[in-house]
């Protein structure tokens, strides 16, 4: 600005006619400098006139001089000197051209006559251009360089300093200088970007406040869109490449993809660069500045120019050997199937996309792939691999695949082996004699390699292990012989681990095993089979704490991102929540668990899901929610689960449920059903599931004491070294059955190891049952709390129905007024509040009662919270002791007494 008054104060004050020239990017602020000026010496002159170039009238013979005349046309230079000297009799006169570089030829001839002959009148012209791939009127700018009153101007990008001046008074001076960090970072400086920047952090502000609605949220992609389509046609081919590459990229691969020089791609980035809309993080590494810019500029793109150019940078990156992942990101977004190349590359980047567990993009890769493969052994291989995709995705969706892969192996000819990897999933949705078939089909022919036949017998042990019924009918599958190498696969050392816990238990050799397995392919998220093994074999072989840590590894490692790998997440978040519930940790047991359910639905998770409602059901009698207990056991489960091991964790749950309702026949019916079956499939495991103390509560709050020590007994026989927390329940339910003495200053039994390391919570109640997944709520909806429906097997009997809940003891006779108002607020109390009222009045702390009756100490003040509210009382020691009395004559409070 101080430029331009100094050119104008010389030519008023000197009547000495000066030109200025200024130059500067597209959205420098030449226009709002030139405005400023003109306002500014508006009282000063006689007359300002003012013209702008246009690309549409480049072409246009005298179009600039028409707009200075307002619509005259003078078509000689003659007639325009004629024209400007009388403006000069009126005073000064201002010339004003924006955008210079788009006049038309016979324009500036008359504007360069005129000029050459007023030297010494009171004239200023100045001129605004924004540079352009080829230099416009080379002769016009050579003629103005060489008057001697001709000035210069460039116009610079915006400083941090400028822009921290710019923010200052509406951010303050503590987020100013980050703010217009943020701003400098995006926009290069560029005002006009900027300007547009700073207006939609305004916006943002005004929402933060509350003060206002948002408004302008698109006001810095108009910005953008506004910069770019002021540049030539050239140079925005050039920036849509740049969005399409999505990447830095060297001139020359730009070069050969617009089918242009290499220079002139210099140059259009040069121009990009100084509007602020491209930058260059490293030598021949070009981007466009900011993935807002990206995404303005793809929005001038249509449907079919973004495909094709999509395909054009397929083709190229693959020439110029990209990476498969790179290459097929452009395929697919071009839809391309055209290359003979494109479906090895698309399998290969679909193999990569699985390995770092992005299943989303392995899917899109292998459907395209399909699309381009001709070879139907190959198109088999591809559906194959969308089956896994998809499955991890959703399993629902890989279910609708599984009957072709189906079809496959009943083609004949030794085709059963290549249906082998849809195994898995199968038995997933409980679909096990379709299994067998494969597998016995498969032995039944060579093995096509060593790699194949450890597949088989991966395959085959995992089958005899999901449904033990079948174990005789995979026995062909079983002896099906495998060389050294193959004996050794990364699967079957897992899967041995496994059968030596479920054989003959956990030593510390074989734990350490599993932990090594862990440690070797947690970061593969491919490698499913290799994590999710070794974590059951920690689970089974009852060391909880070590799950815990293994899956809260694998969740925040960030090799499974939820969206992209939902199935694995699911079940990680569901391992993670079962051994929280076993180590006490209800609050966290009830987070993940329901995490698991909004990564998959109950229904997606076939077979399995009766391991996670073995778990939900857990978390909620455990904090004695037991009508959201009872519609988690009214869920319809698939009747495959019955005839699998993840029935017994199940059935352990509801037997629990059943405890806590009162209905000890029923849970006792549960626990000898789940022992049956534990026995003839030869898991018994208790570090797995402790059937045996959990009968030996039931026992002891039917009175059988002799027999619950005997199940302690066995139990301790059974498993040893018992965890700390395993440990005092034990204890615990000595004491109760009679058999240990006192507690106090008893002896430990056998074998007992550490407790665990780490953190743990104190265990809470969940919370408000209406904040649970949706699918929770309408579990049951409209029907009564039922069990499952129970398919008989060979190898058991049928659960006996349901018991009755048994009839609450007869109150006492009232003797006088007092005892009458005992009895009617001991009738207001549940039977667990009972149970805690009559131990509080013994004296006994919150930790000896949680102890006493084997729930948590948050349990214990949450039911003395509503003792004392329905009491009327401040605390434990305003509880009437005559209370107790009464108590005692309800046999589940003498039961805790004794």
């Amino acid at each position: 600005m101080t430029a331009l008054n100094r050119a104008f104060d010389i030519s008023t004050s000197e009547a000495q006619a000066s030109i200025v020239l200024l130059s500067g990017a597209v959205g420098s602020g030449k226009t709002v400098l030139l405005e400023e000026f003109t306002e500014g010496i508006k009282d000063q002159v006689g007359t300002v006139i003012q013209a702008t170039g246009s690309p549409g009238e480049s072409d246009l013979d005298f179009g600039l001089v028409s707009q200075l005349f307002q619509g005259a046309e003078p078509r000689d230079s003659s007639s325009v000197l004629g024209a400007l000297l009388e403006f000069t009799e009126l005073g000064p006169l201002v010339l004003v051209v924006d955008d210079v570089q788009y006049a038309d030829r016979p324009s500036l001839d008359c504007l360069l006559y005129a000029v050459r002959r007023l030297r010494n009148a009171r004239i200023m012209v100045v001129l605004t251009e924004s540079p352009t791939l080829q230099m416009p009127n080379p002769g016009f700018r050579a003629e103005l360089l060489s008057q001697s009153n001709f000035t210069w101007l460039s116009l610079d990008p915006l400083g941090v300093g400028a822009l921290t001046r710019m923010v200052t008074e509406e951010f303050g001076p503590d987020d100013a200088v980050r703010t217009a960090g943020r701003i400098l970072a995006a926009t290069g400086g560029n005002p006009l970007l900027a300007g547009a920047s700073l207006q939609h952090y305004r916006s943002l502000l005004a929402e933060s406040d509350g003060s206002a609605i948002p408004q302008g949220v698109d006001i810095f992609d108009h910005a953008v869109l506004r910069s770019l389509y002021r540049q030539e046609p050239g140079v925005r081919r050039v920036a849509q490449a740049l969005a399409v590459l999505a990447r830095p990229v060297d001139p020359a691969i730009l070069a050969e993809l617009l089918d242009t020089a290499p220079e002139f791609v210099v140059q259009a980035l040069t121009l990009l660069q100084g509007a602020g809309l491209a930058e260059c993080p490293a030598p021949e590494a070009h981007q466009l500045r900011h993935s807002t810019i990206a995404r303005a500029v793809l929005a001038g793109l249509s449907f079919d120019e973004r495909r094709q150019l999509h395909r054009c940078v397929a083709s190229v990156l693959y020439d110029h050997g990209n990476g498969p992942s790179v290459v097929a990101e452009h395929l697919v977004q071009g839809d391309s199937t055209e290359r003979g190349w494109s479906s090895a590359v698309l399998q290969e980047a679909a193999r990569h996309a699985t390995a770092k567990g992005m299943p989303d993009k392995a899917e899109a890769f292998l459907k395209l792939a399909r699309r381009c493969e001709n070879d139907c052994a190959k198109r088999e291989k591809i559906e194959q691999l969308l089956v896994q995709a998809r499955w991890q995705m959703n399993p629902l969706a890989a279910k609708a695949s599984l009957d072709a892969q189906l079809s496959l192996a009943r083609a004949g000819d030794g085709a059963a082996w290549k249906a082998l990897p849809a195994v898995p999933y199968l038995l997933w949705h409980g679909q096990a004699d379709d299994v067998c078939e494969v597998l016995c089909r498969a032995a039944a022919h060579p093995a096509p390699d060593p790699t194949a036949a450890a597949q088989l017998r991966f395959m085959s042990l995992l089958s005899a292990l999901v449904r033990p019924g079948c174990s005789d009918a995979l026995a062909p599958a079983l002896q099906v012989p495998l060389d050294q190498e193959a004996a050794g696969s990364p699967e079957l050392e897992a899967f041995h681990l496994l059968s030596t816990v479920l054989g003959s238990g956990a030593g510390e050799e074989t734990l350490a095993a599993a932990e090594n397995l862990l440690q070797r392919h947690s970061a593969d998220a491919s490698a499913g089979a290799l994590t999710l093994i070794p974590l059951t074999v920690l689970l089974c072989a009852g060391r909880p704490e070590r799950v815990l840590h293994w899956t809260g590894e694998l969740l925040n490692s960030g090799q499974l991102a939820p969206q992209r790998s939902p199935t694995w997440t699911s079940i990680l978040h569901a391992l993670h929540a079962e051994a929280a519930l076993r180590l006490g940790e209800v609050t966290r047991a009830d987070e993940y668990a329901r995490r698991a359910v909004r990564e998959i639905s109950l229904q997606a998770w076939g077979v399995a899901g009766g391991f996670l409602l073995a778990t939900l059901v857990g978390c909620a009698v455990e904090c004695e929610q037991y009508d959201e207990a009872a519609l988690l056991l009214a869920y319809p489960v698939p009747p495959g689960l019955f005839d699998t091991p993840l029935y017994l964790p199940y059935l352990m749950a509801r037997a629990r449920y059943h405890v806590a309702t009162g209905r000890l026949e029923a849970a006792l019916d549960d626990l000898h059903h789940c022992a049956g079956l534990m026995t003839a499939w030869n898991l018994d495991l208790p570090g797995f599931l402790p059937w045996r103390l959990e009968m030996a509560r039931v026992q002891l709050a039917l009175g059988r004491r002799q027999e619950a020590a005997a199940l302690v007994h066995e139990h301790l026989r059974l498993h040893e070294p018992l965890d700390a927390a395993t440990h005092e329940r034990v204890e615990r339910l000595l004491a109760e059955a009679g058999t240990a003495g006192s507690r106090e200053g008893q002896p430990s039994a056998p074998g007992v190891v550490p407790p665990p390391s780490g953190n743990w919570t104190t265990p809470q109640p969940l919370g408000d049952p209406g904040l649970r997944p949706r699918q929770m709520e309408a579990l049951a909806l409209g029907r009564a709390p039922a069990r499952p429906q129970h398919r008989p097997s060979a190898e058991s009997p049928a659960p006996l129905p349901p018991q009755r809940r048994p009839q609450e003891p007869a109150a006492p006779a009232a003797t006088d007024a007092g005892n009458v108002r005992l009895i009617s607020l001991r009738a207001h109390l549940t039977r667990a509040e009972r149970r805690v009222a009559a131990l509080a009045v013994q004296g006994l702390s919150n930790r000896e009662i949680s102890r006493r009756l084997f729930v948590t100490v948050s349990t214990v003040e949450q039911h003395l919270t509503r003792i004392y509210r329905k009491l009327d009382v401040k605390n434990r020691d305003k509880l009437p002791t005559e209370l107790l009395a009464f108590l005692e004559q309800d046999p589940n409070v003498a039961g805790a007494l004794n």
